[in-house]
């Protein structure tokens, strides 16, 4: 079964990640607490985090900018390829963008 990784949940701010689980199942990376201006030490942390992804995987980009472009490298770096999962307000669905290295 694919896996949906939500790269940051903010409980303070809540977002309604279960129209993604059509994709595949729910993991969370980070709680809001993560912190985008320790990227040397977070980079070790969601290499290890992000170490058994595979093509049919997922990602939605929640969170720091730095933290999102940094999970995107690792991503594309071990498979050239990232689905990332993009919230459409409109539809209320979430939409595939693929990226290709």
């Amino acid at each position: 079964m694919s896996k949906v990784y939500i790269l940051v949940d903010n409980p303070q701010s809540p977002i309604n990640f279960l129209p993604a689980e059509k994709y595949g199942e729910l993991r969370i990376l980070y709680d809001n607490n993560v912190s985008p201006t320790h990227l040397r030490r977070i980079y070790p942390e969601l290499k290890d985090k992000l170490k058994f992804i595979e093509k049919d995987d997922y990602l939605i980009p929640t969170g720091p900018p730095s933290l999102i472009a940094l999970a995107g490298h690792i991503w594309l770096a071990k498979l050239g390829v990232l689905n990332m999962l993009v919230w459409d307000r409109g539809t209320q669905q979430y939409y595939n963008v693929r990226a290709i290295s």
